[in-house]
């Protein structure tokens, strides 16, 4: 006699999922409102990123230059402002 026997597992674990979401170029992680947001004007962000919580200083790249505005993408926008009368 032959006897088949089915075994149904049930699920012991639950699985949660976490939502990474991948900031832009120009764009930095802002943990406290849990989205993106632009880097401030004098700095940039060059690469798409989910872990950096900051954008990168003109300054730091290139002593005394910054950015015209904010959500810069390249260090090839920071330079040095002049006004001109």
């Amino acid at each position: 006699m032959l006897f088949l026997y089915i075994l149904k597992f049930k699920p012991i674990f639950k699985v949660d999922f976490v939502y990474v979401t991948e900031c832009g170029m120009g764009q930095a992680w802002d943990s406290g409102t849990s989205a993106c947001k632009n880097c401030d004007a004098g700095s940039f962000s060059d690469s798409y990123t989910d872990d950096s919580t900051e954008c990168t200083k003109c300054d730091s790249t290139y002593p005394g230059t910054t950015t015209v505005s904010g959500g810069s993408n390249s260090s090839d926008d920071c330079g040095m402002l002049m006004f001109l009368w």
